[in-house]
């Protein structure tokens, strides 16, 4: 993967791709609508960033995810940790 950082937008969608995937961009877009309140334009600006990032694939217009939930928040607990406690876990507790 490329780039570990994910906006909460992006943790939003993700969350429904987690879910649903494999799921078609357009099923995917009118979900996010109903939900969220997200224009077509907006969903698909999220999932090239995503894609770009190394988050999902698409594929004929079908999106999978290539990082499941629990990868990501270990990762993300992993920054979390190096970059305001300086990799320091005990630091973390207290």
């Amino acid at each position: 993967m490329k780039e570990t950082s994910i906006g909460d937008s992006e943790y939003k969608l993700m969350e429904i791709i987690w879910e649903y995937s494999p799921i078609a961009s357009g099923e995917l877009s009118t979900m996010c609508e109903m939900i969220h309140g997200w224009k077509k334009t907006t969903v698909y600006t999220m999932l090239k960033r995503l894609q770009d990032k190394g988050f999902i694939k698409s594929e004929k217009s079908t999106i999978t995810y290539l990082i499941g939930r629990n990868e990501l928040q270990k990762q993300q607990s992993e920054e979390l940790v190096e970059k305001n406690f300086k990799g320091s876990l005990p630091m973390f507790v207290n």
